[in-house]
């Protein structure tokens, strides 16, 4: 009987750390660096492996930052994420934009309008969670800037012929 519960006792404790993976959907990016697109996912104790989509509804320069919400008790840490990454990718898994580690903090880079997702994976400690956010800032295109370098040149012009009559 003892060896029973022994057994039983090491299935239960390793079927506990045994990996796991979510996916969630953010939808769309916001566009206000100061309200970003975050959210907050719970995760199991032990290695994890979760895929976050998200939209970009046009070409711009995207701000994120992921981070583990850690709960400490008496200075002990009991339930943190402490090796937390993140990797965002096409969605053909082709062509990787941005690295980092989840430690709160905040990368840039460039991404055209479409569907993206994040790869986010750690160990936890106990059942743990971690953030996710992001905010994309328009970058306006190249025709943006000619068409204001023509609307420049035109009043420099006009301005230089009342000037001259």
């Amino acid at each position: 009987m003892k060896k029973l519960n022994f057994v039983a006792a090491a299935v239960l404790a390793a079927s506990s750390f045994a990996a796991s993976a979510a996916s969630y959907d953010l939808g769309v990016i916001s566009h206000d660096l100061a309200n970003p697109t975050q959210d907050s996912f719970l995760v199991k104790a032990g290695a994890f492996a979760d895929t976050i989509d998200f939209v970009v509804d046009t070409f711009g320069n995207v701000s994120a930052s992921g981070n583990s919400i850690s709960l400490k008790l008496n200075g002990v840490t009991v339930a943190a994420i402490p090796d937390l990454k993140l990797a965002v990718w096409n969605t053909s898994h082709s062509t990787k934009f941005a690295e980092f580690a989840g430690d709160d903090t905040t990368v840039k880079f460039d991404l055209a309008a479409g569907i993206y997702h994040i790869d986010v994976t750690g160990t936890a400690l106990r059942n743990a969670s971690y953030s996710v956010a992001l905010a994309v800032t328009p970058v306006p295109e190249p025709t943006t800037y000619a068409l204001l370098l023509a609307g420049l040149g035109a009043v420099g012009f006009v301005a230089r012929r009342r000037k001259a009559a």
